[in-house]
């Protein structure tokens, strides 16, 4: 029974003895599905803990940037309540009732109904009504769109008692008469005892937060509560159904998150007013974006591994296509000398070193000493020539932002600087070599947003991208250092409007993009020796002077591709100039350094 065995293993592994391609083809297929098997399942188990990441990271910064803009919009109705109570027709009024002026009580009264009519109308969109409460007089002055008038009442409402009894300056509460509506309640104090001499409520619409609800709830997935210092419920923008979840962390100080058995709680404390903001994201958003992932991801592993086996089954064959038809030429040729050891091997690789063992090792030591040292070499170059970009970019980048500083308001700064992370995002992530075209004009984008910042409404920009351009792959950071060059030497003060077009089309097999703007342009004489420098700089890794923007593009493109691409320079004298680059649309055979 064992011979039979023997023989039936020894029939089925004789082709693979014999021939070195099916042992290829067999090694590579699982070398091949193996890697990508692993790496799709680990994803798979990353996937909902890199989306729960997500949601944490996001809403926690949305929920504090909510935080500090309802806070201040808060402090710019306390500032009215204050323009009241410094107002001299107050003063005024609350002497005369002090002397007994009651003579003077009413032309006074009016003024001071004026004055806070005044106060009303400034704000009157965001406001339902002010309430003014002297406690002496017993007299409630209301001011609102529809009435103002002034009412004596015997006896201290209920809401200015609680505050007096808790020696409260300030209390916001919901609008008994709307559900839509807040009342922000001031104590009047005298100055020199603290004693209080009356109230001032404004009934204020809750839409002045819409601004807030839209920043926090862009997609509608979350449920919004805005809560007192105690958890209870003040507005719920969404028609929240999580009524409770406020009263679940009314313990809960400064800003933060909480996690409960069906969703994520992110919340953020207004210690002045003894609010707070809640955003409710339901678990089954996380759980529903992070299935979608994971369906996703095992549909492009399965088809990943099914190019893996083609892929490895197609080099196999083309690796050893050559070997077999080489071994088949040598047959009949005899140059080793007798006493050669032997491997014993009968498929085509023993051939092979039974017949150029000598002439491989000579081929060895040459691609050793000429091939990879200049594969080496070049990897060098491009690598330092990459490099130089960013502390050049970097610096130019961070004088901008410390100029906006001092001019610009906090949003605009804010989308600076996020242009600016995404741009410093794109330079620092891999590749490092070669890009999608639309991922570089993406680069391109995010600068020139940042440029009209600082030049508002002297820039104009036009892309013009023709069909099939968007995949070609592009050497990175090449077009951002020629607009910036446009920036330092094209521009100047005189220009009223900066215009910069940027096209790309394709020109046959290569690829071709054009920078045109319409500044100052350049004279032949000074383009003859602009081209000159370039090409001196293009030789060498280290660039100095007023262009190493164009001198470090013009570099990498001909160490990339060689010397029929690179950039060109032509304009005119007062009529702008045009920077075109070329390359191949197919990516190219990069050259030899």
């Amino acid at each position: 029974m064992s011979e039979f065995w023997k023989a039936l293993y020894s029939s089925l592994s004789r082709p693979f003895r014999r021939s070195f391609r099916l042992r290829l083809t067999v090694l590579l297929i699982p070398l091949g599905v193996l890697p990508v098997f692993a790496v799709t399942q680990l994803a798979a188990y990353n996937t909902r803990s890199s989306v729960e990441d997500e949601v944490i990271q996001s809403n926690l910064s949305t929920v504090k940037w909510a935080g500090g803009y309802l806070d201040e919009k808060l402090s710019e109705f306390n500032t009215l309540t204050y323009t009241i109570f410094i107002s001299p027709s107050l003063n005024n009024y609350l002497k005369a009732v002090e002397d007994g002026q009651s003579g003077s009580l009413y032309p006074q009264q009016k003024a001071l109904l004026d004055t806070i009519l005044s106060v009303f109308y400034t704000s009157n969109t965001q406001l339902h009504d002010i309430e003014l409460y002297l406690i002496r007089s017993g007299k409630t002055i209301t001011v609102s769109t529809m009435e103002a008038n002034s009412r004596v009442t015997q006896e201290m409402p209920e809401e200015y008692r609680s505050m007096q009894e808790q020696n409260l300056d300030v209390q916001i509460r919901s609008s008994p008469d709307s559900a839509d509506s807040f009342e922000m309640i001031r104590a009047l104090r005298r100055f020199e005892t603290r004693e209080s001499q009356g109230y001032v409520t404004l009934r204020i619409n809750w839409r002045f937060a819409d601004r807030v609800i839209e920043l926090l709830n862009p997609d509608g997935s979350g449920e919004l509560l805005i809560t007192d210092a105690a958890g209870g419920k003040l507005y719920s923008p969404t028609g929240s159904s999580a009524d409770g979840i406020g009263a679940s962390i009314g313990a809960l100080e400064g800003s933060g998150y909480t996690q409960t058995e069906d969703a994520y709680v992110f919340y953020d404390t207004l210690d002045s007013w003894g609010l707070r903001i809640v955003k409710v994201v339901p678990r089954t958003a996380v759980d529903l974006s992070a299935e979608r992932t994971l369906r996703y991801g095992s549909i492009v592993g399965a088809a990943a591994v099914l190019l893996a086996v083609i892929a490895a089954a197609f080099a196999a064959w083309k690796t050893t296509a050559p070997i077999v038809k080489l071994a088949r030429s040598i047959q009949n040729i005899s140059f080793i000398k007798e006493g050669t050891p032997l491997t014993g091997r009968t498929d085509e690789i023993g051939l092979l070193e039974l017949r150029m063992h000598k002439m491989s090792k000579r081929i060895r030591e040459h691609i050793h000493t000429e091939y990879a040292l200049n594969l080496e070499k070049k990897t060098a170059q491009l690598t330092a020539l990459q490099a130089q970009i960013n502390p050049h970019f970097l610096q130019n980048t961070l004088q901008l932002i410390g100029g906006m500083a001092f001019t610009e308001t906090p949003e605009r700064l804010y989308a600076v600087i996020r242009a600016m992370s995404e741009m410093f995002r794109y330079i620092v992530r891999g590749p490092a070599g070669r890009v999608e075209l639309r991922e570089e004009l993406r680069h391109l984008q995010n600068y020139l947003f940042i440029q009209e910042h600082r030049y508002p409404g002297r820039i104009e920009t036009t892309l013009t991208i023709g069909e099939g351009t968007e995949d070609v792959l592009v050497p990175k950071l090449i077009l951002q250092p020629i607009a910036e060059n446009a920036f330092q030497h094209a521009f100047g003060p005189s220009l009223a409007c900066w215009k910069l077009d940027i096209a790309a089309r394709r020109i046959g097999d290569d690829l071709e993009i054009e920078i045109r703007d319409n500044g100052r342009g350049i004279g032949e004489e000074e383009r003859r020796r602009l081209i000159a420098d370039i090409e001196r700089g293009a030789g060498r890794i280290g660039g100095k002077g007023e262009h190493i923007g164009l001198t470090n593009v013009e570099a990498r493109l001909r160490l990339r591709y060689g010397t029929p691409y690179g950039i060109a320079i032509d304009g005119e004298e007062g009529s702008g100039t045009v920077v075109t680059v070329r390359m191949p649309a197919s990516g190219g055979e990069e050259t030899e350094a």
